[in-house]
């Protein structure tokens, strides 16, 4: 159904929703009363409501992850979604994966209490492999397992600047890996956080958090330093708890009036439980350390360069004793040890008056020791250089040209070249059109190329995963048509986006096929009859490689509105469809076809802030999970107030309600999200 809200300040809003008169009702008082609010003079003078002032009246937004150049989003190649600090603090969300969100086309999820992953487009199971995360432009993507464990990174939301979500490949800006799309989250500068910061949280399923932030500067030298510590219960079906302490911070230093050195760093530690059907009961022990350092020179204006070093290491603790009946027995070791070194140069400068350039060079070594999942007790590493260009060229005024590439070898797949060529064409000073045609790769992972799992039991060794036919990249193939527009004086942005996605070569493990004693594969027939205890039927084990291949193709589209700078309205809507070639695993199922997500929020007098959002998907059913998903809604209301202390002091008092509007069931039928309330308290000195 369609609600048509107009008022006398504000064009008409139609909202398209597919649901109960109940959430429709909402939605609609919701904006309602929010529109009434911004043309309400009990908010501010008019000075607040003058759309001089408005967030975006200073220049159309900008973004740095399209192509590593500094871009107007109107003449980026890609479709981005922009998460700032302000949408952070509205939203109320207290996870940085339930950020995404706010992201047409991202799915998320908690696969257990303590493990979130969210990803773009479907194709993923609880490990999202296919997704690009980067800090402040240094990849956290795991060599073991893929992705990114977001519990365990040693970041704070408090820390965020901004994200950026490519929604789209782009491996010619930072390679394979790049596959789906690119998450890129830049923390705020160490100056920005002076003083002392104290936040408590506590909330429903044993949820409480603690965080200690002190920042501060010294000449040309700025600091911020964090210590947290989290317990949560996590679902009441599963045995998922967690508690993480984390130290974190980020140190700037201006060398000289052309050269900066930044370090960010972060430590996480905890135990976490873990256990199911299969596995007992019992308790991990994880921890987490990154570092990134660098140095950037500005030789002037249009040039500068960076070299930036990344070390990243993971290490988790899994040892325990499985009885799986009939007198069978096995010690397990699950250990898992990740390393990640990463040293990489970047040059940006202009060739020319109408022209930018990007190049760089990187290398990188992984190196993972995984005894179950590899059936060894020693390292095994992979080796990979690159190199990448993009040029941007102002062809006319208003006709932009990016195009570049990125070269990839390493030890463990063919080289590979991922290339993009895109136009932007700006028929409008405000509103542009966008053309991309791209090629994206994904390096399977250490663990995908060298899979052996076989358990050994006190009776006999049985195999249950093996990777077959040596397993190289994937590929897709990706073409968009986006339009991107800013109205009424720059407070209003509105992208649109179709697109066309094929994929080749996906590796995925056959949840329905088994290679046989006799080695043939079959997909509905049973192998035949075996002597094996853990499977008398005959199945050999599961296979790992290059199986599968899909078409996604839909369209989305997002909407940025901040008349003033109290009122923030933020809606995305994503239409996606798969089409699977190969009817072996569920792809064709694994994203929802329609996602829809609003944000509305508002600063009242006396320092209030009220915020509400409605989140959105249709059915879908996640990669191996087995458990296919009914639609989903979720509506959260946050309401804060900052007290004023001092002139340098503040306390800002906030509560958060979630509350899931059907069974709440995120990856399978076992983890049902409850309803969760959060109260808040946050002391601010500067």
């Amino acid at each position: 159904m369609f609600i048509k809200l107009p008022t006398q300040q504000h064009p008409t809003l139609k909202i398209l929703i597919r649901n109960s008169s109940k959430t429709s009702l909402f939605i609609s008082a919701v904006i309602s009363c929010f529109l009434h609010l911004t043309s309400s003079p009990v908010l501010a003078d008019n000075a607040d409501l003058d759309p001089i002032n408005s967030y975006y009246l200073e220049q159309a937004p900008v973004v740095l992850s399209a192509t590593r150049l500094s871009q107007p989003q109107l003449e980026a190649p890609a479709a981005v979604t922009i998460i700032d600090r302000e949408m952070i603090k509205a939203s109320g969300l207290k996870e940085i994966a339930e950020l995404f969100l706010l992201v047409p086309g991202m799915q998320v999820a908690h696969q257990n209490g303590h493990y979130p992953t969210a990803t773009y487009h479907g194709l993923s199971d609880e490990y999202s492999r296919r997704m690009q995360v980067l800090i402040d432009g240094s990849s956290m993507y795991l060599p073991t397992v893929g992705g990114v464990l977001w519990s365990d990174l040693p970041l704070q939301m408090e820390d965020i600047e901004r994200i950026e979500v490519i929604r789209g490949p782009n491996a010619a800006s930072f390679g394979p890996n790049s596959f789906l799309g690119v998450i890129n989250i830049t923390t705020a500068h160490a100056s920005q956080d002076p003083g002392l910061m104290v936040k408590a949280v506590t909330g429903e399923k044993g949820y409480r958090r603690l965080l200690l932030r002190h920042g501060g500067s010294n000449g040309d030298f700025d600091y911020r330093i964090n210590a947290s510590y989290l317990e949560d219960d996590g679902f009441s079906t599963l045995h998922d708890s967690q508690k993480t302490s984390t130290l974190n911070g980020r140190l700037d230093y201006r060398a000289t009036s052309r050269d900066l050195l930044q370090l960010n760093f972060g430590y996480s530690e905890g135990p976490r439980e873990k256990g199911s059907e299969t596995f007992p009961e019992r308790t991990q022990q994880r921890e987490a350390f990154y570092q990134t350092l660098r140095w950037e020179h500005h030789k002037n204006q249009d040039e500068n360069f960076s070299l930036q070093f990344l070390y990243n290491y993971s290490n988790t603790e899994d040892r325990f004793f499985n009885n799986f009946g009939s007198g069978i027995t096995a010690n397990i070791d699950d250990s898992q040890k990740a390393e990640r070194l990463d040293l990489e140069f970047q040059h940006t400068f202009k060739p020319g008056e109408s022209t930018r350039l990007v190049w760089g060079l990187g290398v990188r070594r992984d190196r993972i020791k995984m005894p179950f999942w590899l059936d060894q007790n020693s390292y095994e590493s992979n080796y990979l250089q690159r190199i990448f260009a993009n040029l941007e060229w102002h062809i006319f005024d208003n006709l932009i040209l990016n195009t570049g590439a990125l070269y990839e070898q390493n030890s463990v797949t063919d080289p590979a070249w991922s290339p993009r060529i895109a136009l932007n064409y700006l028929f409008l000073p405000t509103q542009s059109a966008r053309f991309i045609a791209t090629r994206a790769f994904r390096t399977p992972t250490i663990t995908e190329k060298n899979i052996n799992v076989v358990v050994h039991t006190n009776i006999e060794d049985e195999q249950l995963f093996k990777s077959v036919n040596d397993p190289n990249s994937e590929r897709a193939d990706y073409v968009e048509i986006g339009y991107h527009g800013i109205f009424l004086n720059h407070s209003l942005n509105a992208d649109f986006k179709v697109y066309r996605q094929t994929f080749h070569q996906l590796i995925g493990k056959k949840n329905r096929a088994y290679l046989c004693s006799d080695g043939s594969l079959l997909y509905s027939a049973t192998c035949p009859p075996s002597n094996s205890l853990l499977n008398p039927s005959g199945d050999k084990f599961t296979p790992v490689g290059n199986l599968d291949s899909a078409v996604n193709q839909g369209y989305e589209m997002e909407v940025n509105y901040r008349p003033t700078r109290r009122t923030l309205i933020h809606a995305g809507y994503s239409k996606t469809k798969i089409f699977s070639r190969d009817t072996k695993e569920d792809f064709s199922e694994s994203a929802p076809t329609d996602t829809f997500n609003l944000l509305v929020s508002q600063k009242l007098q006396n320092n209030w802030q009220i915020s509400s959002a409605f989140y959105y998907r249709s059915e879908m059913e996640w990669l191996l999970s087995g458990s296919p998903l009914e639609s989903h809604r979720r509506i959260d209301f946050t309401l804060s107030k900052m007290i004023k202390l001092t002139e340098k002091e503040a306390l800002t008092l906030s509560f958060t309600m979630q509350t899931a509007l059907d069974e709440g069931h995120e990856f399978d039928s076992d983890n049902y999200l409850d309803d969760r309330g959060f109260l808040e308290i946050e002391y601010q000195l500067q």
